[in-house]
């Protein structure tokens, strides 16, 4: 069916046989890819007119001349949101992206369509999630270029539907979600933690996060691999992790006595390139794009907790609509938190040994 989809779509057929039975997969998919996302979509849209996403009032926040933000994703959607919140307030920006030549070209389009904004402080290396040791790159570029980092977004995500497995040996998803943003943050933390120290105030680490996380499950068994695929499946634990992952780092930053405070943030629903990746979500925005909040608004949602006094200074949230939410039970285990920051740490170990 996968491959059906695929083909209905004009999209590159993956290489890579997805596990799992046809049938199997097939009620997967039903029960994850169509009932799960259909009652996600229907909290989220309920949100989108029940609350309202907050708006970052640029003209009363102080410059940020000489802070450096680090950004995970070319500059397309609500990266691309956050790119232009950070020129306004003059931020020393550093992308990662893939494509280094589509990149640029972004960001040329959005200097020409915004001639009062400079981005002469935007940088841009390379970096593909799918590679940990591309992951590792980056970061060796970011801390031999940069003296200090006071703002960590890892905003890049994905949404794949064919099966995939990285050249590193995970499923796709896993890795691009979840460990190389786990690589990325450990890599460039101790800067972090020199910077906060440096200006005797916090710095963040913020993460993307949705709020159909609390759907997901941490299967050790499975943890870096799929017995069965369908592209919501894998998706929907990547996000648990990333919030069980943040909770424990939080903790342990606490327990050093480090100020740099980690979030994961909900942007809401909002119309972005990635959710045309899933064929069911296509057909969704088409129909219904009144339902979405649109990519600025997605942008100021998750840089809100950099900006908002009640929460630059504390950290170990999950946030939605600019307010931090209970997070849910099953993110709170201790152990499985404990353990699956453990697993996390072994397997990106052989690249932090590489130096």
């Amino acid at each position: 069916y996968l491959k059906l989809i695929m083909a209905v779509k004009n999209l590159p057929v993956s290489p890579s046989v997805p596990p799992g039975s046809w049938f199997v997969r097939f009620y997967t998919w039903v029960l994850y890819d169509c009932i799960h996302w259909g009652l996600v979509l229907c909290i989220a849209a309920w949100q989108q007119f029940t609350t309202s996403p907050p708006i970052l009032d640029i003209d009363n926040l102080a410059k940020r001349t000489g802070n450096v933000a680090v950004l995970t994703g070319g500059p397309r959607g609500i990266a691309l949101g956050m790119l232009k919140r950070l020129v306004q307030l003059d931020f020393t920006i550093v992308i990662g992206a893939r494509d280094i030549k589509d990149s640029q070209r972004r960001v040329d389009e959005f200097a020409n369509s915004n001639p009062d904004l400079s981005c002469s402080k935007v940088t841009i290396f390379e970096m593909d999630l799918m590679s940990l040791a591309s992951v590792r790159k980056f970061a060796d570029n970011v801390m031999g270029n940069f003296s200090r980092i006071d703002l960590l977004l890892c905003n890049a995500a994905v949404i794949k539907t064919p099966y995939q497995v990285t050249e590193d040996g995970f499923e796709s998803q896993f890795q691009a979600n979840y460990l190389s943003n786990f690589l990325l943050t450990d890599l460039l933390l101790n800067r972090l933690k020199a910077t906060a120290k440096m200006k005797g105030s916090p710095c963040q680490i913020i993460y993307s996060s949705s709020l159909i996380y609390p759907f997901g499950k941490v299967d050790f068994k499975e943890l870096e691999t799929s017995t069965v695929y369908t592209p919501v499946k894998a998706y929907i634990p990547t996000k648990l992790y990333q919030v069980m992952s943040m909770l424990s780092l939080e903790k342990k930053l606490l327990g050093d006595d480090a100020q740099v405070h980690c979030y994961a943030v909900h942007p809401g629903l909002v119309l972005t390139d990635m959710a045309n990746t899933l064929p069911v979500m296509s057909i969704i925005t088409k129909r219904l794009s009144g339902l979405f909040r649109t990519i600025q608004q997605g942008a100021d949602t998750i840089l809100w907790p950099a900006f908002c006094a009640d929460y630059q200074n504390r950290g170990g949230l999950y946030m939605e609509s600019g307010m931090s939410q209970p997070i849910a039970k099953i993110a709170l285990d201790k152990e499985v938190q404990s353990n699956l920051f453990a697993r996390s740490q072994e397997l990106i170990a052989p690249v932090i040994s590489s130096k």
